[in-house]
């Protein structure tokens, strides 16, 4: 099965790198949104390489992005 997008999240503490392995990078304007309305959560978002998202993408940030405000707000 072919995944078309492959995103690699590193957390320390409040640090998040998030890394999309895909050579599409045809949008990256979904992306940088998701980071501003996050930014407020964490220290800072790092985004490098972004992809053309679809629908299940942006569901995929959002739940991963959902998980990690949830957990680093736990942890203060």
């Amino acid at each position: 099965m072919y995944v078309p997008y492959l995103l690699v999240f590193v957390g320390v503490s409040e640090y998040w790198i998030v890394v999309d392995s895909s050579s599409k990078s045809c949008s990256s304007i979904a992306v940088a949104l998701l980071s501003l309305i996050f930014y407020r959560h964490l220290h800072f978002v790092v985004v490098v390489s972004l992809s053309l998202l679809d629908s299940s993408t942006l569901v995929l940030w959002f739940s991963v992005y959902q998980n990690a405000v949830w957990s680093t707000g736990n942890s203060r």
